[in-house]
């Protein structure tokens, strides 16, 4: 996420966010420092709305457009 915040696709990581919020497995500090730098990327509403839709997000479909976002194939690391 922090990559992709890097590179401009703030809102992208808005909805990410939101698919990853309360998961046990995620660096809550690294976390919080990506949450805070999207507030100040993108207007209150926007960050909001990006929030909302990333909860309706499955954790499959949000790692298979990561991945394509990145150049990566989603079959090829599934099979790794």
């Amino acid at each position: 996420m922090a990559y992709s915040l890097h590179l401009g696709l703030s809102e992208q990581v808005g909805v990410w966010a939101g698919a990853l919020a309360g998961n046990l497995y995620l660096d809550d500090a690294l976390f919080a420092r990506t949450c805070r730098q999207l507030e100040t990327a993108l207007p209150r509403e926007r960050y909001q709305e990006a929030l909302e839709r990333g909860k309706a997000l499955k954790f499959e479909n949000m790692v298979s457009d990561i991945l394509m976002r990145h150049g990566g194939n989603s079959e090829d690391e599934a099979s790794i």
